[in-house]
């Protein structure tokens, strides 16, 4: 199966048809009551988050699409440039975002996605995760000062096996349906 061109592992191919993976919007909800990923398994990824959220199956995009999405709300929204978050905190100039699909992130407000990344390998995309890399102080031209959060793109595992093997997702129960 193919995203955006991008063919996705076989390994997560399977994890939706074992129902472990959220195929639809309405699995990915079952997540609240249902995490894919125990706390102790998401802190040997990013120690300062509780949860992995999977983005759903049906929903799987590339990051370039996600982007144009959220800059097409943007210029709909006559909002400024400044104000997007893949500008200002994306760290763009280090992945290539018609390389990367989003396969999920730390839940809600983390902005901090995982991606699987293909610029080294088509075949065998690397997980990564946008990290927070703490506060820094800049001056504008005029003198203001502005607080600025780093980011900055991490690996979380070498390949999506990997991943599925530090996550445990492999031993997860089939997502139960929505009552």
């Amino acid at each position: 199966m193919k995203t955006d061109g991008l063919q996705l592992p076989a390994r997560l191919v399977s994890l939706v048809e074992a129902r472990i993976w959220p195929r639809t919007a309405r699995d990915t909800l079952c997540q609240h009551d249902q995490p894919r990923v125990s706390k102790d398994r998401v802190h040997s990824i990013s120690a300062h988050d509780d949860q992995i959220w999977l983005f759903s199956y049906d929903a799987l995009c590339s990051l370039a699409r996600e982007i144009e999405g959220y800059e097409a709300y943007y210029r709909r929204e006559s909002l400024p440039a400044r104000v997007s978050f893949w500008r200002t905190r994306g760290d763009l100039e280090k992945i290539n975002p018609e390389l990367a699909i989003s396969i999920g992130d730390f839940g809600l407000g983390s902005d901090s996605p995982i991606v699987l990344e293909y610029r080294t390998s088509l075949a065998e995309p690397a997980v990564l995760r946008l990290a927070w890399a703490g506060d820094s102080i800049e001056h504008t031209p005029a003198g203001h000062v502005q607080h600025r959060s780093r980011t900055s793109w991490t690996v979380c595992a070498a390949t999506f096996d990997e991943f599925v093997e530090r996550t445990g997702l492999a031993a997860a129960a089939p997502l139960r349906p929505l009552a």
